[in-house]
């Protein structure tokens, strides 16, 4: 009897110990909307070879796509209305046309993810 009530004051005092501190610590999830906006207008960047003033925008805008620092210019754009939710960020899909040097333009299918919290981090997936 006294064996188990100690089982049980110890189980409790677990409990307490790793509960108090395992609340959530997540920032909320991404809206869709906000990620969607985020992501055309870092293409958008891309395409007008104006990516540096992407961390100046509200919110600050992190896009890492190897390609873009490559110096392979984005000629056009389509971002899919449809998305997908990814742990706290949003998956969209993209129709890229891209050109690198004197090579013709060549249409790439991309997906991007998308993180919105105090920063906005878009990288290819």
């Amino acid at each position: 009897m006294l064996r188990r009530k100690l089982f049980e004051l110890l189980g409790a005092f677990t409990l307490l110990l790793f509960g108090a501190g395992c609340g959530s610590t997540l920032p909320a999830a991404t809206n869709p909307d906000a990620a969607r906006e985020c992501l055309v207008q870092a293409l958008q960047a891309w395409k007008d070879d104006d990516v540096a003033t992407l961390a100046k925008a509200s919110p600050p805008i992190f896009f890492n796509d190897p390609k873009c620092k490559a110096n392979v210019r984005l000629v056009a754009f389509e971002v899919s209305s449809d998305h997908a939710n990814f742990g706290q960020g949003i998956r969209f899909r993209a129709t890229l046309t891209v050109q690198a040097g004197t090579d013709a333009p060549k249409e790439r299918k991309a997906n991007y993810l998308v993180d919105i919290a105090t920063a906005a981090v878009i990288v290819p997936d």
